[in-house]
């Protein structure tokens, strides 16, 4: 991707740090056409670069760290400088259509989490109240609903399990994948 070659390190986790900043530097370019792709990303090397001969205390492993953590993550940096670009430049342009898109679709999952979530949590709350209604069945065509359902013919499959196993996927939806969603950001 790069018109310049990734530096050689003598300690082996100095380049393990350098390959996952610059793997995700590349993710996050992505969407840009090849030749502000590559000038991007010869910039930032070149300013890590910099940043890293500077350091003078510690391994290598160490300088570079520091570095990296002054420059902050790709993405925060990336916003920065992409938006401090002249705003009708392709590259800011495209950058910016990009980053809603990937904002609109982490917002739509993080909305589609609440919701199974709270789904789980109504059908937990609501097996006690109608237990021959609520619950996991096998209907008599061979489908298989959750749900309220009228269960006239149909095979219950959890019964009472349902609580548990729906009060797991409010945990799931509603504390696990939130982070992780928000991790990708």
């Amino acid at each position: 991707m790069s018109s310049q070659a990734d530096p050689l390190f003598a300690e082996a986790m100095t380049g393990k740090l350098w390959a996952a900043y610059f793997r995700d530097v590349d993710r996050r370019l992505r969407p840009l056409s090849s030749g502000p792709r590559v000038e991007i990303r010869d910039e930032l090397v070149a300013h890590v670069l910099d940043g890293f001969d500077a350091e003078t205390d510690g391994s290598e492993a160490e300088r570079l760290d520091r570095v990296l953590q002054r420059m902050g993550p790709p993405g925060d940096y990336l916003d920065r400088y992409l938006t401090d670009a002249d705003a009708t430049s392709e590259t800011s342009v495209r950058w910016r259509a990009a980053r809603g898109l990937k904002d609109i679709g982490n917002r739509l999952a993080l909305g589609a989490c609440y919701l199974l979530g709270l789904l789980g949590l109504l059908l937990a709350v609501a097996k006690p109240i109608w237990p021959e209604y609520v619950g996991l069945f096998r209907m008599p065509t061979g489908w298989w609903v959750v749900g309220y359902v009228d269960s006239s013919g149909s095979v219950e499959l959890l019964g009472y399990w349902l609580i548990p196993v729906m009060l797991l996927l409010v945990f799931l939806f509603w504390f696990l994948l939130p982070r992780r969603l928000s991790r990708r950001r």
